[in-house]
């Protein structure tokens, strides 16, 4: 959701502005990236550029920049070297965490110490680092996961392959994955491309996912990637998600938007009266008609667009317009 505004600097507005502000405290979270790629493979540790590494470097990006630090390390939980390596060669400073060896600490998960965390490949993509005891003690791990998202950390996680309906489950909502990819006929989608995540082609592929809402997936995920225009999820994204939005996808947003509509109502009324009677004070009786129009002009008026369903693919523009003056401001908020 989008909130504009425009008012007239008085105490009144500024309170107003602290109840819309709280809107977008209320909603959103860390950047979730997932796909059937095993780029930590392919990439062959960063060394030189390819697709892989590129897309690779834009995932973790993406995770990233939604955390509260953007520029602190993520954490690499690799029983390897493949995702590691490519960290370093990439200038991406990082914390490596072998999997197999425990349930990572839950102190770990700190958004004041990292700013993404990063799952290498499940080792049945044949050459992959991480194996099935990484798969469980990651599992087992996910309630700090979960908090770690809340509090804006991203999430990267790479092939599944043939423990793709498991190996997401780490995630706060399931994500399973299935199938045998094809190496190319990938296409990025428009939402992908807000992202600058690209896709991939001409290395071997190891799972697709089910559109967001079925076939396990959560209705929060946007689709990023896909075989061919339209055809089936090989790479998800989810902006801003926490725990409760993956969990409860598309009910979610809808919820997001009658709150923000409920509180943007209480904020209108409010500016309206303080605006008109202050208007109405420095106004005699006798100037009936400048009254109305000078209420008029300093009125506020409120406009929703958008898909207010709770498709995933949504963009709620909220606009609250009320009168300039030399004390005006402008600005805008994105929820």
């Amino acid at each position: 959701m989008r909130i504009r505004w425009c008012w007239t600097a008085t105490s009144a507005s500024m309170r107003s502005l602290a109840v819309l502000a709280f809107v977008q405290a209320a909603f959103g979270a860390g950047n979730v990236v997932i796909t059937g790629h095993d780029d930590d493979y392919h990439a062959g540790g960063c060394g030189s550029p390819s697709q892989a590494s590129d897309q690779l470097r834009a995932m973790i990006a993406f995770a990233r920049s939604g955390a509260p630090k953007p520029s602190l390390p993520v954490l690499s939980f690799d029983h390897g070297t493949e995702l590691t390596n490519c960290l370093v060669a990439l200038g991406i400073p990082n914390k490596p965490i072998d999997p197999d060896v425990e349930v990572p600490a839950a102190a770990n998960f700190n958004v004041a110490d990292y700013s993404a965390m990063v799952v290498a490949s499940d080792s049945s993509c044949g050459g992959c680092d991480n194996t099935p005891v990484s798969i469980a003690n990651l599992r087992a791990a996910s309630a700090a996961i979960g908090a770690f998202l809340n509090a804006g950390g991203g999430i990267v996680a790479f092939a599944g392959a043939m423990n793709a309906s498991t190996y997401y489950g780490f995630l706060p909502a399931s994500a399973s994955g299935f199938g045998s990819p094809p190496p190319s006929g990938y296409v990025q989608t428009s939402s992908a491309a807000s992202t600058g995540i690209p896709e991939v082609n001409g290395n071997q592929t190891h799972n697709f996912f089910s559109n967001p809402g079925a076939g396990g997936v959560s209705a929060a995920y946007d689709v990023a990637e896909t075989l061919g225009p339209s055809g089936t999820a090989e790479t998800l994204v989810c902006r801003n998600c926490s725990t409760t939005s993956l969990v409860a996808g598309a009910l979610f947003e809808p919820l997001a938007v009658v709150l923000g509509i409920g509180l943007a109502g209480v904020v209108l009324k409010g500016l309206r009266r303080r605006s008109a009677d202050g208007i109405l004070k420095g106004l005699q009786p006798s100037h009936e008609q400048e009254r109305r129009r000078a209420v008029q002009e300093r009125g506020f008026d409120m406009q929703l667009t958008g898909n207010v369903r709770g498709d995933r693919h949504f963009h709620y523009d909220l606009e609250i317009h009320g009168a300039e003056s030399a004390h005006s401001r402008r600005g805008q908020w994105d929820v």
